[in-house]
């Protein structure tokens, strides 16, 4: 389970609704949300708890950004950026290239860094993306973690004396 935190973006905040041609729209200073009017009136519960949940979710995106921090623990282990490709050194014998999302934002620091987006679904699936590129060895205590990641890890071979 990743948990993303999020700080406020703006202070102003401001909706509007307006309705054009059969279409519920709500526009935001950053984009807008269109519904059809025919879908509002066959809308029983689970219709409408994902309706709500929509809502919430454009709202939040438009004020709020998500971020994660992600750390890289390893002999060798690198990650650069250049342009919209993040090339990671995992320890394999060649490079691994991963083109960056338009709406992600990336800062960088030694083998920290910090995904940051107003979209909370693309975080979440570009951050497994990496994770996945090279997971935590419980061993060699070696691999990409998320900052929020209990990290357990095991013992090794017991040596007789």
């Amino acid at each position: 389970m990743i948990s993303i935190k999020y700080f406020k973006k703006i202070n102003k905040f401001t909706i509007q609704l307006k309705i054009i041609n059969k279409f519920l729209i709500i526009f935001n200073s950053f984009g807008f949300f269109k519904l059809s009017l025919n879908e509002l009136k066959n809308i029983n519960n689970d219709n409408l708890k994902k309706f709500i949940y929509l809502i919430k979710n454009f709202i939040y995106s438009t004020n709020y950004y998500y971020f994660l921090e992600i750390y890289i623990i390893g002999l060798g282990y690198h990650i650069l950026k250049k342009k919209n490709l993040l090339r990671f050194s995992l320890g394999h014998n060649h490079f691994i290239f991963l083109k960056i999302p338009k709406n992600i934002k990336i800062l960088s620091k030694k083998n920290t860094f910090i995904l940051l987006t107003n979209d909370k679904k693309s975080l979440k699936n570009f951050a497994n993306i990496i994770k996945n590129l090279k997971p935590l060895n419980s061993y060699k205590e070696q691999g990409i973690y998320f900052k929020t990641d209990i990290l357990k890890f095991k013992k090794g071979k017991q040596v007789k004396n």
